[in-house]
């Protein structure tokens, strides 16, 4: 089991989240309960999520959009995963925007259907990766993307 928060600044008062590793959770059901604090996750760069059995989602949406500087996500190993971000409101036309990632890992994720309907893709992503067995393509955003 390994929960790792390899990166905190501090600012003021306030510390800063920069690196979330969660390892080998196998009973973690969600990541956040209920609404953050304004700037929870704003600075997050890095996040990692192996081996967590039990998640069916990483992210509501409203959590997601907080995720303003996140450059690399990497998700694997997690057999439950069904989509990475989940919309509360079904009626929501927000659109969620990753302007900083590079970097998109997914592996061993066989329920995974979407990453989120309404998002536009970084174009800043350097390297997206992604296994699936039967499929090549799989619909992640608005449009295919192909996993290598």
């Amino acid at each position: 089991m390994s929960f790792n928060i390899s990166s905190i600044r501090q600012s003021g008062h306030h510390i800063i989240l920069v690196s979330l590793i969660l390892e080998n959770l196998m009973k973690l059901e969600k990541i956040c309960h209920g609404r953050l604090t304004p700037g929870s996750f704003n600075k997050l760069e890095i996040l990692q999520v192996r081996n967590c059995w039990r998640l069916t989602h990483l992210f509501s949406l409203s959590t997601a959009k907080c995720l303003l500087q996140l450059q690399e996500m990497e998700v694997r190993d997690c057999p439950k995963m069904e989509a990475i971000v989940i919309d509360e409101s079904e009626n929501s036309n927000e659109v969620l925007e990753f302007n900083c990632l590079r970097s998109l890992n997914l592996r061993n994720l066989p329920n995974l259907r979407s990453f989120h309907t309404k998002i536009k893709a970084s174009p800043k992503i350097e390297e997206f990766l992604s296994e699936r067995e039967n499929d090549t393509h799989l619909s992640l955003f608005s449009r295919t993307v192909r996993g290598y």
